[in-house]
């Protein structure tokens, strides 16, 4: 018979992997909610990108037409007033 292995003394693979999750150091559950964080916005990143490009080009457009809107109405405006 096999005398009580204690968790600290097991040495296989088993009994490491035991006692990493029963008492799990910082640095894992730093990698662990890392993980949870990236997976989600490496997905969601290039759908958001893509939408904000299309929308950045139809604010561009918008600030030209009020720019050309503005500049025409002050260059017509003082002989409109005569």
């Amino acid at each position: 018979m096999t005398g009580i292995i204690f968790v600290e003394d097991d040495t296989s693979l088993k009994g490491r992997l035991r006692k990493h999750l029963r008492n799990p150091p910082m640095r894992s559950v730093f990698l662990i909610v890392l993980l949870v964080f990236a997976i989600p916005v490496a997905i969601a990143y290039p759908k958001v990108s893509g939408v904000a490009q299309e929308n950045w080009s139809d604010v561009q457009q918008a600030r030209e037409r009020h720019f050309v809107n503005v500049t025409v109405a002050s260059r017509i405006y003082p002989f409109l007033r005569k």
